[in-house]
């Protein structure tokens, strides 16, 4: 991933982050590789992706966004 790829994909989770963050299911907003190899966002969910899937886009800007299932996350 070069540095204008990882600026543009900071600016994306910047710009879309809280927006997420504030949907029940999302417990996290990462940057990543995800399944088809390429760098991009991961967004990880407590609940069934598919439910959530219509709430984020599958890209943005060129920019993969992958859908997660983490389960609750709790701190220790």
């Amino acid at each position: 991933m070069s540095a204008d790829e990882l600026e543009r994909i900071r600016r994306i989770k910047h710009a879309h982050e809280k927006l997420w963050l504030a949907l029940d299911s999302v417990t996290a907003v990462g940057i990543g590789t995800t399944s088809t190899g390429k760098a991009g966002l991961i967004v990880s969910v407590k609940d069934d992706p598919g439910k959530i899937r219509e709430q984020i886009p599958r890209s943005i800007d060129g920019i993969d966004i992958e859908i997660q299932f983490s389960g609750e996350l709790k701190a220790q």
